[in-house]
């Protein structure tokens, strides 16, 4: 059951603020974190992009993993993935993450799941203590027509994370962002470089058709 922000909740799902340049592409580290000490063994998310920038120019989460290949999240560290070394996608791979077009406008692939649980079986226990720990890896591409400035909101559709008697845990999160930046542009010694690299050609031309002509005098 997905539960308000505003609610109060032992598990905290921290949804970051990112940037991409129109065409890039980029990924969100979504990580979990507890105000108290809760257990669970399982989770399935699902989050959605969205915002009036969504319905001109969409922004498409990919999957970062298909069936038989093991996610790259759960090598991650700094700070670890959560079932770090008790993963059914890892002991399975079974496929970590998967997109999907949300119902209505536009036609993209706006809405992804993403799904995990203990190899093991047994409850996973976070506490205050411990600090964050990496949650989901959220890819993306950002359309070219993208306009520079335009926000897209990042946030969860639907949430649930059980323990292992089938319990539901409450939890909150927040809204991210995905904000397109302006495109890049070379630094000034850039264009220094490619002159003086563009003069060195011609030169290095003008001496070999002396050279040839010299040959024929």
């Amino acid at each position: 059951m997905l539960v308000a922000s505003q609610c109060p909740a032992d598990i905290i799902v921290t949804i970051p603020n990112v940037s991409v340049a129109p065409g890039g592409s980029g990924f969100l580290d979504v990580f979990i974190s507890s105000d108290g000490t809760d257990a669970f063994q399982n989770y399935s998310l699902d989050f959605r992009v969205s915002g009036p920038a969504q319905a001109t120019d969409p922004i498409n989460f990919v999957e970062s993993v298909t069936f038989g290949t093991p996610a790259p999240q759960l090598a991650a560290t700094g700070p670890d993935y959560i079932f770090l070394g008790d993963s059914a996608e890892a002991a399975f791979s079974i496929g970590i993450d998967f997109v999907s077009d949300s119902p209505g406008s536009p036609v993209a692939n706006d809405q992804i799941n993403v799904m995990d649980g203990t190899d093991s079986l047994a409850d996973r226990t976070i506490a205050l203590a411990d600090g964050n720990f990496l949650l989901a890896r959220l890819n993306f591409v950002a359309p070219l027509s993208a306009t520079p400035g335009s926000v897209y909101d990042v946030s969860l559709d639907f949430g649930d994370f059980q323990d292992s008697t089938f319990m539901s845990r409450d939890f909150s999160s927040n809204v991210g962002s995905i904000t397109i930046s302006a495109a890049a542009v070379p630094e000034p010694s850039s264009f220094a470089v490619l002159g003086c690299g563009v003069g060195c050609l011609l030169i290095h031309r003008r001496k070999k058709r002396r050279s040839a002509h010299n040959l024929t005098e």
